[in-house]
């Protein structure tokens, strides 16, 4: 297969333009199709199922529509080089086609390269590094097993392994351990490791090099690595933009990518054509949470490969490095992505925010006790508990309140109007996104008194109006947060990245962190694609965390709202809080948000599990 585009997928697949191009013999059949097909990739999907839409074709059966498409000029079933592909009965793009094969042989061809195990096997120090990082505890244990000690093993062992799990079920903690790990072999050998540790946004990518600074800390403190290794080992965090357009991947020994769900199948694409085959890829995330903004749901399908079982060799090893001998399930010819991946179970954060915990799982695995879990009275915000240990001051709770439209959004502002005034009254930026940093406004849409725009719209009239902030004539002041919504490569500033604006109106700037953890500050007047961010919609909150978060969700599900406010949507939001979490939504409402599961149409699927049912 050739080099794959360098260049975004399409927005939209263009339909009127496809339609009458030279040579091109469309008839109701075909034009019924594209047209199908580009509103399916408007909602994520990659490819449209002819034999699921048939009720909409003008035809009698699929047979006769995959005939009509064949005919017209502008599809193959992938041959030549016409723009669409059809495959099976599955319609797709030529360029999503691609990546998706793409996609299926490398992740298949990656996870089946166990070739270091042997050499792990005879290494007796990785394998005491490994009982001393995942030291024997019955509170590690779920069903007899420590999947983080087994996760470790199996990064270390795989060409690629992935690693999944909810929030607090250590992730970013396994993969920091395993990075260090990687460091001491490759001392061993007389060289440094060369790590890429990535994420999509430019928010989730500062988490991900916090998290992973913070399990080194504790490295450090033990002796395992150094200050030198630590700055070293996580001073290239970035996002996978940055990493598909720059040149860091060539001489990696490993590539770490966080919060995968959110990644699409064209820049995973990408990103993995440019890892050399020798390097080892570990990819972390939750598959419960929302899928990407653009097309496709790579983790989705990955985690359907899914198996609780364990390659023999993989497992014999896993009970070497086992200080006592665990439960594990071993099994001959297991798929690729099965055998190289792991899902974490045990939630470490528990203890420190019950409600929110409880709340979270009853979302992912019990979605009919979800509304006695917010009426529950000793996790509401009356019950005054705490969380445990370090974070005591940390007060855990959750709480549904009714939407009733524009009252609903007066009420909500009302209530965080503290935090909105400590945000732009902080003394300087960097005091300004830590306040910000702490509490988030999370929105199911966009638009209306309810919406992302709504929400900022209405805080910043409240503060002009009671004199709290002065706007320009262009709208900014001092203390205004603002998330960038497009990529710029020149300023190297990407789509999700957040600032603070500071100074005057004729030498203002906006500052924003930078992948070392400083602040850049960047002239306001060079900025563009920006937006107020007191407010944010659910799917840009993916990769945050906040302590506290309010979710408002909709009055109504009407029309394409019912579409919308799914579970995962709901998940994705309650997930982002580590402590409290608000949920404005009518009983009714949220109910049925938690009965709709999004599903994608894919072409990645069935190329990595034929026949697997959609």
């Amino acid at each position: 297969m050739p080099a794959l585009e360098m260049v975004m997928p399409e927005p939209t697949l263009g339909v009127d333009l496809l339609l009458t191009l030279p040579g091109v013999d469309a008839d109701a059949a075909t034009a019924s199709a594209l047209r199908l097909l580009e509103a399916a990739m408007a909602n994520g999907d990659t490819c449209l199922r002819l034999s699921e839409n048939l009720d909409q074709a003008p035809v009698a059966n699929v047979a006769a529509w995959r005939a009509s498409l064949l005919a017209s000029g502008l599809v193959s079933e992938g041959d030549g080089d016409v723009p669409l592909v059809l495959d099976g009965d599955g319609l797709a793009s030529r360029r999503y086609w691609r990546y998706e094969h793409f996609l299926a042989s490398e992740l298949q061809r990656r996870a089946a390269d166990c070739t270091r195990l042997p050499d792990l096997v005879q290494d007796s120090a990785t394998c005491d590094e490994i009982r001393s990082l995942f030291p024997h505890s019955d509170a590690a244990l779920v069903a007899g097993v420590d999947w983080q000690r087994l996760a470790a093993c199996v990064a270390l062992s795989h060409g690629l392994a992935v690693v999944t799990g909810g929030p607090g079920t250590g992730k970013t903690t396994v993969a920091g351990r395993v990075i260090a790990i990687a460091e001491r072999r490759a001392q061993r050998r007389g060289s440094a490791l060369r790590v890429v540790i990535a994420a999509p946004t430019g928010k989730a990518a500062q988490r991900l090099r916090e998290s992973l600074v913070a399990t080194g800390q504790g490295l450090v403190a033990s002796g395992f690595i150094n200050d030198e290794q630590l700055s070293r080992l996580t001073a290239g965090v970035a996002t996978l933009h940055r990493l598909v357009h720059g040149s860091g991947l060539l001489g990696a020994d490993l590539v770490v990518i966080d919060e995968v769900s959110m990644a699409d199948a064209a820049i995973l694409a990408r990103m993995l054509e440019r890892v050399p085959a020798s390097t080892q890829v570990l990819l972390l995330g939750d598959p419960q949470q929302l899928a990407s903004v653009d097309a496709g749901h790579v983790l989705g399908e990955i985690a359907r490969c899914h198996s609780d079982q364990v390659d023999p060799a993989v497992a014999a090893w896993y009970q070497q490095c086992a200080p006592q001998a665990e439960a594990v399930q071993a099994a001959e010819a297991l798929h690729p992505l099965a055998a190289a991946q792991v899902c974490l179970r045990k939630n470490w954060r528990s203890a420190a925010s019950p409600a929110v915990s409880a709340l979270s799982a009853a979302i992912q695995h019990a979605p009919e006790q979800v509304m006695a879990c917010l009426a529950d009275a000793s996790l509401a915000p009356a019950a005054g508990a705490h969380a445990q240990g370090a974070n005591a001051a940390q007060a855990v709770w959750i709480e549904r309140r009714d939407c009733a439209g524009p009252q609903a959004a007066g009420e909500l502002c009302h209530v965080m109007d503290a935090w909105v005034q400590s945000v732009v009254t902080a003394p300087d930026p960097a005091e300004a996104l830590a306040r910000l940093g702490r509490q988030r406004i999370l929105c199911a849409r966009r638009s209306g008194d309810l919406g992302v725009a709504g929400i900022n719209r209405r805080i910043e009239h409240s503060l002009a109006a009671r004199g709290v902030i002065a706007p320009w004539d262009d709208e900014h002041y001092p203390g205004r947060p603002l998330l960038v919504t497009r990529n710029d490569y020149d300023l190297n500033l990407f789509n999700g990245d957040i600032g603070i604006v500071h100074g005057t109106r004729g030498d203002a700037a906006c500052s924003f962190p930078d992948s070392d953890g400083s602040l850049r500050a960047v002239p306001l007047h060079r900025l563009n694609e920006l937006e107020p961010v007191f407010a944010m919609s659910i799917h840009k909150s993916q990769g945050s965390q906040f302590d506290h978060i309010e979710v408002m969700t909709a009055d109504s599900d009407a029309a394409e709202l019912g579409q919308l406010l799914t579970r995962e949507l709901i998940y994705t939001a309650v997930t982002r809080a580590a402590y409290s979490a608000r949920i404005w939504a009518n009983a009714d409402v949220l109910q049925r948000a938690l009965g709709r599961i999004k599903s994608r149409q894919t072409g990645l699927g069935p190329l990595l599990r034929p026949g697997l049912k959609q």
